[in-house]
């Protein structure tokens, strides 16, 4: 690479710039101020394409992104929730303490909960297993199948262990808990609050347990946001699915 060529462009945009500058200042007796402030105007006005479209993301509904978030993270969202909480996911096996703290706990509000977990005995579980442990359906090699068909029978415990969870709670006997079981792969988890907020984690393909990505959702009452498209989706899948 030869240096000697951006140097030298370099050395002249500086020499360029500094005349420019000595220009405007004697000669047409603009002021330091003002001139700084024409510079950043500038900048302003050539930036303003990108600055719109940041600000329509912000009208997208998206609040905020993680690149990583914690299962410890939940239960501070949860603490948010008055009326109504919804989790949408697999087994619910990777907050299980965390559900059970909070049902234990739960604050004077007494609000409802919906819980949308995916049936063990359907057909999208040997998939979604599938994914979870890096493999693809169909194609997995012997290893990966029976690998498949263990995480499987854990899948299966872990939802059982959650509905009793779910079911032994105050919340569940005083009718303001339900549970139903849905059968289609599920790219996402996701927490709706109040029907306003909704955080929805990212599954990676071959990662089992651990943190992922995660999007902040904020419903807008003015217009269709983010919010919307998954919230409609959510709603869909409910009526759809059958009761644990």
């Amino acid at each position: 690479m030869d240096f000697r060529r951006p140097i030298a462009l370099d050395v002249l945009a500086g020499v360029i710039g500094t005349a420019i500058v000595v220009l405007l200042v004697d000669k047409a007796k603009i002021g330091p101020y003002w001139l700084l402030l024409a510079i950043l105007l500038i900048l302003a006005a050539a930036q303003l394409p990108s600055l719109r479209l940041r600000i329509q993301v912000f009208r997208s509904g998206l609040a905020a992104f993680h690149m990583r978030f914690p299962v410890a993270e939940g239960p501070v969202f949860w603490r948010r929730s008055n009326t109504e909480l919804v989790y949408w996911g697999v087994t619910g096996g990777t907050i299980a303490n965390e559900l059970r703290t909070m049902l234990v706990q739960e604050p004077g509000s007494r609000r409802n909960y919906r819980f949308l977990l995916m049936a063990s005995d359907g057909k999208a579980i040997e998939e979604q297993v599938a994914f979870m442990t890096g493999a693809t359906l169909p194609g997995a090699n012997n290893h990966q199948q029976r690998r498949i068909s263990q995480e499987c029978a854990v899948a299966q415990t872990r939802l059982v262990a959650t509905i009793t969870l779910l079911k032994d709670s105050a919340p569940y006997k005083e009718g303001r808990l339900e549970v139903r079981l849905f059968d289609e792969f599920l790219p996402w988890w996701v927490y709706i609050l109040d029907g306003t907020r909704m955080v929805v984690g990212i599954l990676e393909f071959g990662q089992e347990v651990g943190e992922q990505p995660a999007a902040v959702l904020h419903k807008s009452p003015s217009h269709a946001t983010l919010f919307d498209a998954f919230h409609g989706n959510f709603e869909r899948a409910w009526k759809a699915a059958r009761p644990a």
